[in-house]
């Protein structure tokens, strides 16, 4: 399985007129599952910090030393600045570890991954009458 510094890196390869774009003001790319871009490995959540690397492997393949981000829909929250300057490889994938753990968790992480053919099914009677599940703060059910 390649990494999504890899995966990208093959794509910008591979077609790069696929995902970025000249426009008459600099170049528009597509982020990882968007448009006609791959998507992430199967597994890997779609969050801010999953689709930096994708940014910062273009700045890499076009030799940026500056560059002007500006996003659109899920591109907004991107914002790469504050991760570059922040947070070195190594205070990165710390972080990462403690912030998804629970997503990386075995059991929680075959949940995630295993398909949606192999998902837990719920009956509408589970779903919506299930009182000792339920939070009183937030009206929510929970499985």
């Amino acid at each position: 399985m390649f990494t999504t510094k890899e995966r990208t890196k093959m794509a910008l390869q591979k077609s790069e007129q696929d995902i970025i774009i000249n426009a008459p003001w600099g170049k528009i790319m597509d982020i990882p599952g968007n448009g006609l871009s791959d998507h992430l490995p199967p597994g890997v959540k779609y969050t801010v910090f999953d689709l930096i690397p994708a940014i910062h492997n273009v700045v890499e393949h076009f030799k940026w030393d500056r560059f002007i981000y500006i996003g659109h829909s899920l591109g907004t929250v991107i914002d790469p600045i504050p991760l570059y300057e922040t947070r070195s490889p190594s205070q990165f994938q710390s972080w990462y570890k403690a912030y998804y753990r629970e997503y990386y968790d075995a059991a929680r992480y075959k949940i995630f991954t295993n398909g949606k053919e192999n998902a837990p099914k719920y009956t509408i009677e589970e779903v919506y009458i299930r009182p000792e599940t339920k939070d009183d703060n937030t009206n929510t059910i929970f499985p």
